[in-house]
């Protein structure tokens, strides 16, 4: 899977994606708060690492404090060996679901630099601490997700999936490497169990 958009491009993507975004402010103080994954370096050795997601991460970063005012504390990156399954999964709860900062209403970012339908984390393809594979997080666990946050924090929620092929256009502006995702080690994995993350997506809304 080829994934070559330029920082210059992706900044102009974000701009273009959160060109709707009301940041409510309160105060003084945007009501805005983000969750950007970005991740070049992957524990796996069959899986191909990246260049530019992390820049990406500063272009979108940049964009949410400097543009639009969030406070950086409002912020949270996790990027590369920070960026595991689990980590992903738990900031949704600890910086979304469960922050009582956050009111009903207020504005929320999620942005994700690499691929869509599974999002590949750090450790994705490794085994956990029992000696299970590492799966990625499925689009219908992050629906699961998007929607019990949706039900805590109302639904102003933004998420940038920052994954699209860009044809001729790549960082370097001269026809150099595209970054990619080989397919080398995903035709032998492990098929994602049918039960996988059943608590997170088989979650509805009470009555």
């Amino acid at each position: 899977m080829q994934r070559n958009t330029t920082s210059y491009f992706g900044a102009v993507h974000c701009s273009r994606a959160y060109g709707r975004i009301e940041a409510l402010r309160a105060g003084g103080q945007t009501r805005l708060f983000g969750l950007l994954i970005g991740i070049n370096d992957y524990k796996q050795s069959n899986i191909t690492d990246l260049s530019g997601c992390k820049n990406d991460c500063d272009d979108v970063h940049a964009f949410l404090t400097n543009t639009l005012g969030a406070p950086a504390s409002q912020i949270v990156r996790l990027e590369d060996a920070a960026a595991t399954r689990t980590k992903i999964i738990e900031a949704f709860y600890s910086h979304f679901i469960d922050n009582p900062a956050i009111k009903r209403g207020d504005t929320i970012v999620i942005y994700y630099a690499d691929q869509v339908e599974l999002i590949c984390p750090h450790d994705d393809g490794m085994l956990d601490t029992i000696g299970k594979p590492v799966f990625g997080i499925p689009d219908r666990t992050i629906e699961g997700l998007m929607r019990r946050l949706a039900y805590e924090k109302g639904d102003n929620i933004a998420v940038v999936l920052d994954s699209c092929h860009s044809g001729g256009m790549d960082r370097t502006f001269d026809g150099g490497e595209v970054r990619n995702l080989s397919t080398r080690g995903w035709l032998f994995r492990p098929r994602i169990p049918d039960d996988l993350d059943q608590d997170i997506w088989s979650w509805q809304p009470p009555g």
